[in-house]
């Protein structure tokens, strides 16, 4: 039988700050569209890209909640979040408790706003803790097994506890390995690996900070730059002042391409991947090199 959470209160809140996020960034957009060039441009736009990357978070996240579910048969319990699935087999289920009772100190991180609680927490005297519920600690239903607790919240609790113990006491068919199932995408090693996550931030930070100072210094260029000089020192191109903006997108361009490129390697090549990633970095900092010569 498949058991949903209520999810009113946690897909509204959700709804309304993705909203709220996607009207800003528009009015960004829009204010930056008429925007001198100078550093206010800079921020326009960065907090344009901010509210679009959270955008896309916030609507993942309510894509968890709207596909939340507990599914109990004789042989297990299958919580279902998105992309995850978290197998609990029947007889690894060594209790189920409620919130309300624990009585040990419990820490939790991850996603917190009213009626939405995913996340990794740890309840002292119990356990390590996987939450997956639209209620607070308190009101949850705690799965508790020799390795990991999971949090539930079922809108019925009572009629949940009963249908466990039916199908507990009818005794299990099939075999089941306790274990979290992920879709193949999210699967992939270079997303929990953290030093490529620093190599990749410092990169796009580094291309980030060249848009910046190529906004700043901007009003006061004159309208037509030298842009490249010949073995001898000597000026043998000149262009609008505009076109220094090629420095930081030709960045941003071989940022993304590297990121990309890293990620399909990385499961096979992990030095491979971190290399070019760093080359990346020193890609950034060759450019920021020229921007100051040019400026200067």
């Amino acid at each position: 039988m498949i058991w949903k959470p209520r999810i009113r209160l946690g897909a509204t809140w959700g709804a309304v700050t993705l909203g709220a996020m996607l009207l800003f960034g528009t009015w960004c957009v829009q204010r930056a569209r008429n925007a001198p060039v100078d550093l206010s441009l800079f921020f326009l736009v960065l907090a344009a890209v901010i509210c679009a990357v959270l955008a896309v978070l916030i609507g993942y996240l309510l894509y968890g909640l709207l596909t939340l579910s507990y599914t109990l048969d004789r042989n297990g319990l299958v919580i279902r979040w998105g992309h995850l699935r978290q197998i609990v087999p029947m007889d690894r289920i060594e209790r189920v408790t409620k919130g309300e009772d624990v009585r040990g100190s419990a820490r939790f991180w991850g996603v917190v706003w009213p009626g939405y609680r995913v996340g990794r927490g740890r309840i002292a005297g119990i356990g390590s803790l996987r939450a997956y519920a639209t209620r607070p600690l308190a009101e949850q239903l705690l799965v508790v097994t020799a390795s990991e607790v999971y949090g539930i919240s079922p809108s019925d609790p009572h009629a949940f506890l009963a249908d466990l113990g039916r199908r507990r006491g009818l005794g299990v068919v099939r075999q089941m390995d306790q274990m979290t199932l992920r879709a193949k995408w999210a699967s992939l090693p270079i997303l929990a690996d953290r030093w490529a996550h620093l190599l990749m931030l410092i990169g796009f930070l580094l291309n980030a900070g060249l848009f910046a100072y190529v906004c700043y210094v901007y009003p006061g260029l004159p309208r037509i730059l030298s842009l490249h000089f010949d073995a001898l020192g000597e000026v043998d191109r000149v262009g609008a002042r505009s076109e220094l903006f090629a420095l930081p997108l030709i960045g941003l361009i071989s940022e993304f391409c590297d990121a990309l490129v890293g990620l399909l390697l990385h499961r096979r090549q992990t030095t491979g991947a971190y290399l070019l990633l760093m080359a990346g970095i020193l890609v950034q900092i060759l450019l920021w090199a020229g921007a100051v010569s040019i400026v200067s």
